[in-house]
């Protein structure tokens, strides 16, 4: 049985209650005991709902949990989004690593890597003996 990972935000949204279920408070009462309020919502990390004339307008919450949310958001979006550079990069380098995974590829590094200094050197004609394509560059 394969062990799935959930995804990024499932267990955040799971946590958030909706709206209509944190505690309320009117923008009056915000204003009158505003320090005490919000104080007590970080002590208890809790969100509140700010009403303005009987209506939610805002949502207060402790900035542990907006950051928990932002992480969470960017993880998200990190799993989620195609990335066209990323994928570009990821299919030249398999392309790059099939070139060198041929037969006589361990036989030709061999060679580089403990070949004789003077003989390589003479082997060497500037221009000529780089190799490679210069159009695949």
């Amino acid at each position: 049985m394969a062990l799935t990972t959930p995804h990024p935000t499932a267990e955040l949204a799971a946590s958030l209650p909706p709206t209509s279920e944190l505690a309320k408070v009117s923008a009056t009462q915000l204003a009158r005991r505003g320090t005490e309020t919000l104080r007590n919502a970080v002590e208890s990390e809790s969100s509140l709902r700010v009403q303005i004339q009987g209506q939610d307008a805002l949502v207060v919450m402790p900035r542990s949990r907006y950051e928990q949310i932002r992480a969470a958001l960017a993880a998200a979006a990190g799993l989620d989004a195609p990335d066209p550079m990323l994928d570009a990069l990821n299919a030249r380098f398999d392309e790059l690593v099939a070139q060198m995974a041929t037969p006589s590829t361990a036989a030709a590094t061999h060679d580089v890597l403990f070949a004789d200094p003077a003989a390589l050197a003479s082997t060497y004609a500037p221009g000529e003996t780089e190799g490679g394509d210069d159009a695949s560059r």
